[in-house]
């Protein structure tokens, strides 16, 4: 039944307001409040482009595991903080037999991972419908809300992100979860939008947007720390490594950079030598308060020439600042044992619509559908971050929490800001095969 309304929400509105997520403190936090279709890329809610990015990333979904830190479960529970804060507490989930029909949400909007898993029937008609005025480049030329290059290259990546998402599971020997029409139309669209590489070239990365702000004593609170964003850098050094596949382009479609800073320079270097020659827990650094690490995440497209092309348009900023110590208590940061995060999203309305900031701050409470992690989790950002970003009961293979920094990832400086991309691309290539394969299908 709620299927059905949301369907006949997103295909036939014409009034609809902004779609708004529930504010700090809701016991839904950052979810959407209804179906109706983000002013995301024209001021008309009502505009096909909305209509377009709403059948792509709005979607009821039953989740698959239901965190122990969601404010509904906290109140099932009755647990106070002592309580609930204690040993692996970020692993406490319902699952499986325990999940029942009310516990479906509406999960979505301008995020970085659709919740669409089903491009079928009504909605695979409608998107095929929307998708036929946007399949040539003379159409998509013709389109105002087009004219910016930023806007086709977000839209090119929200498509390619469902897309590829549906290509993907079926040749992993899932199901395919779509006609092959609306598989095509999606391609169609797609290469429709793709811009010269000289383009893409030209596109700032909008970091100016992201200015210092805090102090990094309250996550609560947006904190963007000097240096990391403003050119400077500082004390801040970029990380080479072995690339894990959460954030390999393949699989994100994007390209990941990861930095870190110590007390000064030559602290952070010293960090990185002593991290990469570990061979056990021992002999692994820990961190002193006020180490910071950041992941700069930027945009994978395909130009005119259906080439992967890494822009420089950055897509999220993750913080992380070690803000307490290695113990484990209900005040200790995000991750209750001393890690404090803040997390910038791209904003489409803001970029593209002038209509508020360009980055979207997203506080640890907030809460979402963790579809990037391998299953269809709902729970908040401070619970999914601490499982891997954590300070105690770590495993000790990394410096408390910093990955990039495991022993097993032969981190090293990396000196070239333009490697990151190159690989990013190179591992893209995937992705645009796919792509070209699909338009040559009959």
């Amino acid at each position: 039944m709620f299927r059905t309304r949301l369907l006949t929400a997103l295909l036939l509105a014409t009034t609809a307001l902004a779609q708004d997520r529930h504010p700090v403190g809701h016991r839904f936090e950052g979810l959407p409040t209804g179906p109706a279709p983000l002013r995301v890329y024209a001021n008309d809610s009502a505009h096909p482009l909305n209509r377009l990015h709403a059948l792509l990333f709005l979607a009821e979904r039953q989740p698959s595991e239901i965190g122990g830190s969601l404010p509904s479960e906290r109140a099932r529970d009755a647990q106070g903080d002592a309580e609930f804060f204690q040993g692996k507490w970020y692993f406490r989930n319902r699952s499986k037999g325990d999940i029942a029909a009310d516990d479906a949400r509406l999960f979505g909007g301008d995020v970085r991972v659709s919740p669409v898993e089903d491009l079928r029937g009504a909605r695979g008609i409608a998107l095929c419908e929307l998708l036929a005025s946007f399949d040539t480049r003379e159409e998509v030329e013709k389109v105002p809300e087009l004219r910016a290059p930023l806007a086709r290259v977000l839209l090119q990546w929200d498509l390619l992100s469902v897309w590829w998402r549906i290509e993907r599971e079926a040749a992993d020997g899932g199901e395919l979860a779509s006609d092959e029409a609306t598989l095509k139309a999606l391609a169609s669209a797609i290469r429709a939008l793709a811009l010269p590489s000289a383009r893409l070239r030209e596109l700032g990365s909008g970091a100016q947007a992201l200015q210092p702000t805090g102090d990094g004593t309250d996550r609560k609170q947006p904190y963007v720390p000097t240096g990391l964003l403003d050119g400077e850098r500082g004390a801040w050094r970029e990380i080479a490594r072995d690339e894990k596949e959460l954030f390999h382009a393949r699989n994100s479609l994007r390209a990941a950079r990861v930095f870190v800073r110590a007390a000064d320079g030559a602290a952070t270097e010293e960090l990185v030598r002593k991290s990469a020659a570990a061979t056990d827990e021992a002999s692994t650094p820990k961190l002193e308060i006020g180490t910071e690490a950041a992941l700069v995440l930027s945009l994978v497209v395909l130009d005119e020439t259906l080439t992967p092309f890494a822009t420089s348009v950055i897509d999220e900023v993750r913080v992380r600042r070690v803000t307490g110590p290695a113990e484990l208590r209900p005040d200790n940061g995000s991750s209750r044992d001393g890690w404090s995060h803040w997390i910038f999203h791209l904003s489409r309305s803001g970029a593209l619509l002038g209509e508020g900031e360009r980055f979207r701050f997203v506080p640890d409470t907030a809460q979402s559908l963790f579809l990037e992690y391998g299953t269809p989790k709902h729970t908040t950002y401070f619970a999914q971050c601490a499982l891997c970003h954590r300070r105690t009961n770590s495993g000790g293979q990394d410096p408390d929490g910093i990955r990039a920094l495991g022993r097993y990832g032969h981190p090293a400086l990396e000196t070239d800001a333009q490697a990151r991309l190159r690989i990013a691309a190179e591992q893209f290539e995937p992705i645009a095969a796919a792509l070209r394969s699909r338009l040559a299908a009959q």
